[in-house]
């Protein structure tokens, strides 16, 4: 095999004077199969090989002729090419042979292999197109480009998989000291904890960190059903991940065990409870690590990840420049996760932090279970139903104005007089939005009171038809509650905001970090709609996605990677990279600037406008076809039929979006009854035309001839 970058002269004669005469070639390389299809070049060694062919035709008179064709490594190509003349054969290959610093799992060393092979599998993991049958349905069946069985690809996977976990670790040793360096030098910073672990003193960097749990299938209505699920512990200063925890309970070498055992036992049904019995042990290592499911992970997850911060994985002192004490955790109060965090490490340094750690609630995820219990309480009740009343931009208001009030007591946490005035601004923001301004008291946020406060001569009509005129929301309309629907509302806003819990949300943590890490895999899972379950290929993903995150790793990434591997970083690679670093800062300054919100504002008006919703919420109500309903053809007439979802009225009122057990009107009185005899129409006749009384009384009261003061007629 010839290892070299430049063209080899394989015969050792040397040319004469006397030249033989040309002669044909025993093969022909353009007969061997493959030689029809594409192929992927190195352009320098290509542009040798010419030089090379061209030197030697003109020192033999003749041109070069190729011998025989190669392609059996993959996408690898080797041509050879010989002189009629001189018999002299040069070689081309496409690519460099190596030989990757590390070896595959369970292999004892390296194979040479050629390079392109090498690049394939790690562009494949680059760009999220790792899975065996996109990669060769790709090169293969639609650009005829012949690249490795999918055997081999896999084999070549595995050695980026630990190259990829290779680089996870040193990242992690990194964001970890960069974390710690950038507590250490912030302005405010509380001093280090000082205690000991197993007789030695260790000196702790106290900081806050956010985290997040995910899985890596969709579920639908809290129902889990995949295998794997992750945790991840990001910086609170540089943003960065510092820890990360994997939990998989599936193993395809255990299965293929299992069934192994099962063959054993014949046509015998195995029962459940014997499973466990059966021999699961295999070769190679298992992919089951946990034994909780995505339902159920997080908290223990979060233990994981507590003890990693401070521990390594022998249960060592990760040392005073990367070990880390949370005093503030930032995480959503969905599970019990953040005060599982914080009890494995106060349990860990016992007594001298206790008091120390606190968990503050993400704001976002706060104010987004205030509107989803606004959604629930509508959803339920249907007096809150209708137009004018609770619909979704009114949602969306309270919450942002509730949102305003946390922001501005943010400024003077810990206030007393600030906080009292906070609680008072959330609490009349429901009455506010149904016309009640008594317990306005800003007049900086309160349209109302600024137009009072300007024209202390109006009248209050005068004042409410100004507010409607200046008004930017719902035109100045408010929502028509009554006393008991203001108290439902009023009663959500007290439960989740109080004297006791304001401090804490008004911190305004932010878990946007772990989310933006979440967002970073979704290139790879296309969205979670791959099926990862029964691979590690999703655990690799969360390792790549750890090194790249933070700012000015991705270029790193791909230069760290390529040299674990022992793959060339080429200039092309490098020019690629470049721009994509330009246009990603582009985009980022667009999307922070006043014009990009505006655009991002724009966009959404005219989205809705081009579908129609505003348009659809007056003549339009979804609703179910119910089975029994006929779905043949019919004209538009025939077709056309009442709605079965037509509001239902109060049977006191008439009115709608309430029913009579919520009706505030006074029951009516019951009509008095009688007992006197009324006109039996169908037997009084008239003695003298004989006719009904009722028909003659009708054609009288048509021609307006009845006498009303004959008390008889």
């Amino acid at each position: 095999e010839i290892q070299s970058d430049t063209p080899q002269m394989v015969s050792d004669e040397t040319q004469r004077e006397d030249t033989p005469p040309v002669q044909p070639l025993p093969f022909d390389g353009r007969k061997c199969q493959g030689h029809d299809g594409n192929g992927i070049f190195n352009i320098s060694m290509l542009t040798d090989f010419i030089l090379a062919t061209n030197q030697h035709s003109a020192e033999c008179g003749c041109a070069m002729d190729i011998l025989h064709f190669d392609n059996k490594q993959g996408a690898f190509i080797c041509e050879m090419w010989q002189c009629p003349r001189c018999r002299k054969v040069l070689e081309l290959h496409s690519s460099r042979l190596i030989r990757t610093p590390m070896a595959e799992p369970g292999r004892l060393y390296s194979r040479l292999q050629p390079e392109i092979n090498v690049r394939i599998a790690k562009s494949s993991r680059d760009h999220g197109v790792g899975i065996i049958d996109k990669t060769v349905g790709f090169l293969s069946e639609s650009l005829g480009i012949k690249i490795p069985s999918p055997r081999n690809l896999m084999h070549i996977h595995e050695k980026v998989k630990v190259g990829i976990a290779t680089l996870q670790e040193k990242r992690e040793s990194e964001n970890l000291k960069e974390h710690n360096a950038a507590v250490r030098s912030a302005d405010g910073y509380e001093g280090d904890i000082e205690w000991e672990h197993d007789g030695k003193k260790c000196s702790t960097a106290q900081s806050p960190v956010a985290g997040d749990g995910h899985g890596n299938k969709r579920s639908f209505k809290n129902r889990h059903t995949g295998c794997q699920s992750a945790y991840v512990v990001t910086s609170g200063l540089t943003k960065k991940p510092l820890s990360l925890i994997h939990y998989n309970t599936y193993c395809c070498k255990c299965v293929r065990a299992l069934n192994k055992e099962l063959r054993k036992e014949g046509d015998m049904r195995v029962p459940v409870e014997n499973y466990s019995t059966l021999l699961m042990a295999h070769d190679g290592k298992c992919a089951k690590c946990g034994k909780r499911g995505p339902s159920n992970s997080e908290e223990y997850m979060a233990k994981d990840a507590a003890r990693n911060l401070l521990l390594d994985r022998n249960g060592n002192y990760r040392g005073d420049d990367t070990a880390v004490f949370v005093n503030k955790f930032h995480a959503d109060n969905d599970t019990r996760a953040p005060k599982n965090f914080i009890q494995v490490q106060n349990d860990i340094l016992e007594q001298i932090v206790d008091e120390i750690a606190e968990h503050l609630p993400d704001t976002n995820h706060t104010i987004k279970n205030l509107s989803g219990e606004f959604y629930d309480t509508r959803k339920n009740d249907s007096s809150f139903s209708g137009k004018g009343m609770l619909d979704n931009n009114r949602i969306r208001s309270i919450c942002s104005d509730v949102r305003k009030a946390i922001a501005v007591y943010h400024e003077n946490n810990g206030n007393e007089e600030e906080r009292h005035k906070c609680l008072e601004q959330i609490y009349c923001i429901v009455p506010h939005h149904c016309g009640d301004h008594s317990k306005c008291s800003d007049i900086k946020y309160y349209r109302y009171l600024s137009i009072k406060t300007a024209n202390p001569d109006w009248t209050e009509g005068q004042i409410k038809d100004e507010v409607v005129k200046s008004s930017l929301r719902f035109g100045g309309a408010s929502m028509d509650l009554s006393d008991d629907g203001q108290q439902k509302l009023l009663k959500i806003l007290s439960k989740r905001f109080c004297a006791k819990n304001i401090d804490r949300v008004a911190e305004m943590a932010d878990r946007n970090s772990p989310e933006g890490f979440w967002g970073l895999t979704i290139k790879f899972t296309e969205g979670k709609r791959l099926n990862l379950d029964q691979s590690n290929y999703w655990k690799s993903i969360l390792d790549y996605c750890f090194c790249k995150a933070g700012k000015g790793n991705v270029e790193r990434t791909m230069v760290q990677l390529s040299g674990e591997l022992g793959v060339e970083v080429l200039g092309t690679e490098k020019r690629a990279h470049e721009n994509k670093k330009r246009k990603r800062k582009r985009d980022s300054a667009f999307k922070s600037s006043e014009i990009g919100k505006l655009r991002r504002e724009q966009a959404k008006v005219f989205k809705a406008l081009r579908q129609g919703k505003e348009d659809a919420k007056t003549r339009y109500i979804p609703g179910k076809v119910p089975l029994k309903e006929s779905a043949k053809s019919k004209t538009a007439k025939a077709a056309k039929s009442k709605s079965t979802n037509k509001l239902k009225s109060c049977t006191k009122c008439k009115q709608l979006h309430h029913n009579a057990r919520m009706c505030l009107m006074p029951v009516a009185q019951k009509k008095r009854e009688t007992n006197s005899k009324m006109v039996n129409w169908y037997t009084d006749y008239d003695e003298n035309t004989k006719e009904q009384a009722s028909k003659r009384i009708r054609t009288s009261i048509k021609e307006d001839t009845i006498d009303w003061s004959n008390s008889k007629q």
